[in-house]
């Protein structure tokens, strides 16, 4: 294995109803920092991969989705560890994109900057979609 790929809500924060909306939202699920810790200590390249149709449905900005993401990263550096490539889709489902999963085109994105092929990576998610996209 030469790269993991997390999806977020459910995996590294608690999936809120209403969306994860602002930097106060964030919740790291228990174990989620620690897990995370030790996959960066591997050496293996990290990557978050995360649909946000709160930005296509209005309710959010980018710029609130990156504030969000800025807590995450220094929380995860204020642990020593790496951070992770982020990528995210800001479409909702309606709009049949390319980069949302369960479509691959965010998992490719992150495949090229981690540097690994398919066969050498490996996706963690909570839904049916992140399996599909991998």
């Amino acid at each position: 294995m030469r790269a993991v790929l997390l999806d977020r809500d459910g995996v590294l924060n608690i999936n809120r109803p209403g969306y994860v909306r602002s930097p106060d939202d964030w919740e790291w699920l228990p174990g989620a920092r620690t897990g995370y810790g030790l996959l960066a200590a591997a050496g293996l390249p990290l990557a978050v991969i995360t649909n946000q149709s709160a930005i296509g449905r209005g309710l959010m900005t980018s710029s609130h989705l990156d504030a969000i993401h800025a807590r995450m990263t220094a929380d995860l550096t204020a642990d020593g560890a790496a951070p992770p490539h982020v990528l995210y889709c800001p479409h909702t489902p309606e709009a049949a994109c390319a980069c949302r999963k369960p479509r691959p085109g965010m998992v490719l994105r992150a495949l090229t900057l981690t540097g690994a092929a398919p066969h050498e990576a490996v996706l963690i998610g909570d839904h049916e979609s992140d399996l599909r996209a991998a």
